[in-house]
């Protein structure tokens, strides 16, 4: 019997079915999204979840000129460029996050698989990519960072006050405040801090702009949070009065 003549191993046809099985539940699955990619970079096949996440239908991303630049944000597309070419050599990569570019000019964050196809002879022949939405996972994870840092902005503000042996130390407290809002990415103006006496008759204010001499003889009676009206911010600033009185701002 010649070699031509030898029967194929039946394992091959085993895992030949076992691949294809795993690629149809892939491509059925609606949380995974899945294309693949040529040697060139040009888009081979496209399921339907990827004309979900892009907004593109299969045909435009079949024509569309590296189609893999142009469905990836800019600040990730190295991630997806590594990936792409440990694959050709024929090396997986999982776990890669980047995001995927809509129609419409918004993101979508995705986590992805980068797996080598063999063909004939056991070369490369295409690239399949496997990626799944994690927008919500990410966008929780935002939040709990912003979460954290404002935690932390509070810690150093109420160290700030705790540390305070004088009452011109005040201004200390309002530079401590502004840093934090500006570490945070807080759009304002200026931060100040209103102060008023027991009665809601009186206030005053304390900025960075305001640390001078003028201003340091009202902070020395602070202990005793009550003084006869000395200005008319009261009139001028009734909101700041009201705050005090509801536990409410506008603002």
């Amino acid at each position: 019997m010649s070699p031509a003549d030898t029967p194929p191993d039946p394992r091959a046809y085993q895992d030949l079915a076992q691949s294809e099985a795993r690629y149809r539940t892939l491509v059925e699955n609606p949380n995974f999204g899945v294309f693949l990619l040529g040697p060139s970079g040009g888009c081979l096949y496209v399921s339907a979840k990827i004309e979900e996440l892009t907004g593109y239908t299969a045909d435009e991303l079949y024509n569309m000129p590296r189609f893999g630049f142009r469905i990836t944000h800019p600040d990730d597309q190295a991630v997806g460029m590594r990936a792409y070419r440990r694959a050709l050599l024929g090396h997986a990569s999982q776990h890669q996050e980047f995001r995927l570019l809509h129609r419409d000019g918004s993101y979508r964050w995705t986590s992805a698989a980068c797996f080598p196809v063999r063909g004939d002879g056991g070369r490369v022949s295409s690239i399949q990519v496997v990626l799944q939405d994690i927008s919500e996972r990410k966008q929780a994870e935002e939040e709990l960072a912003r979460e954290r840092r404002i935690a932390d902005a509070e810690t150093v503000v109420r160290l700030r006050i705790a540390s305070m042996d004088h009452a011109r130390d005040l201004f200390g407290v309002v530079a401590a405040i502004g840093d934090q809002l500006s570490a945070l990415h807080v759009e304002h103006d200026s931060c100040t801090i209103q102060i008023i006496n027991s009665e809601g008759t009186d206030f005053i204010s304390c900025s960075r702009k305001d640390a001078g001499e003028s201003n340091l003889r009202p902070l020395e009676i602070l202990h005793s949070l009550s003084w006869e009206p000395a200005s008319d911010n009261v009139s001028r600033y009734p909101w700041v009065c009201d705050v005090w009185r509801t536990g409410r701002s506008s603002y």
